[in-house]
């Protein structure tokens, strides 16, 4: 049976082409906002890869949630579109499922969460593909709390957490009792985007103020300080100094976040050496 999958409900647009439980080809877009834009023309790039048809897919499959309500909508308007024109079978797949389904251990249990910001989550917890915290939505502390009632019911010693926006939360993971380790959504850490970002605000702080100062020193306007120096004047010594706190404060969490992750390595590697 050919399956094709789709998933546009977080900021990766993901298609995949099942025969039976064997992938065949799999496609997916990162951080992009646009899916309605690329979602067609991929399914018809894969397909032809293929040498396949929509006619030839025996059942399609959709993420259904949770996530963004816009690109759940694409998803789900698309291929309910294909099944009804095609008159194929269509399955709705969770996607906190899906997202678990990628990382289990028998003696562990798998914490599948989406970041829903201030400190919120989408979230739903498995043991061997069984759900034991249903998918919802729950702060953090009430997440916590159903996670330590699991792990003491279940007696389990291991945590793998999928997804994203936990590891925020390390310092509070590290007072249960067990071993844990995160499989990061997106694993990059994009120090330069960090370090670009710190740079560029400081920088147009340190204007304002200099200017600020300025046109109080010379009783000139503001606007008349921003014509007059903005181009041309050098940073004046203190504003240096501004400038290189800022930045190294910016370091400081970029280097937390470099820690966390070689310690979510290293667990993730005692883990799978465990289970091994």
């Amino acid at each position: 049976m050919k399956i094709l999958s789709v998933s546009t409900a977080t900021n990766f647009l993901t298609i995949s082409l099942n025969e039976d439980e064997k992938v065949i080809k799999q496609v997916e877009e990162k951080d992009q906002r646009n899916h309605s834009e690329h979602l067609d023309p991929m399914i018809d790039k894969l397909l032809k890869d293929c040498n396949l048809s929509l006619k030839q897919i025996d059942r399609l499959a959709v993420a259904i949630g949770p996530g963004s309500y816009t690109g759940l909508r694409i998803g789900i308007t698309t291929m309910k579109m294909f099944a009804s024109i095609l008159n194929k079978e269509i399955v709705g797949i969770s996607t906190l499922q899906a997202l678990a389904a990628n990382k289990q251990a028998a003696d562990s249990l798998t914490l599948a969460c989406l970041d829903a910001r201030n400190n919120n989550f989408f979230a739903g917890a498995y043991v061997n593909g069984e759900a034991v915290i249903a998918d919802g939505h729950y702060s953090f502390e009430a997440l916590l709390e159903e996670l330590k009632k699991v792990l003491a019911e279940k007696n389990i010693q291991k945590l793998i957490i999928l997804g994203s926006g936990m590891e925020k939360h390390e310092d509070l993971l590290n007072s249960l009792p067990l071993i844990y380790g995160f499989f990061f959504y997106n694993k990059e850490v994009k120090i330069w985007r960090v370090v670009m970002g710190h740079l560029t605000v400081t920088i147009l702080i340190n204007i304002m103020l200099n200017n600020y100062l300025f046109s109080l020193v010379s009783g000139v306007s503001l606007q008349v300080a921003f014509i007059q120096r903005l181009p041309k004047e050098v940073i004046l010594p203190w504003g240096q100094m501004i400038l290189m706190y800022f930045v190294l404060k910016g370091l400081v969490p970029i280097r937390q976040r470099m820690i966390s992750y070689e310690k979510s390595k290293n667990r993730i590697q005692e883990m799978e050496g465990e289970t091994n």
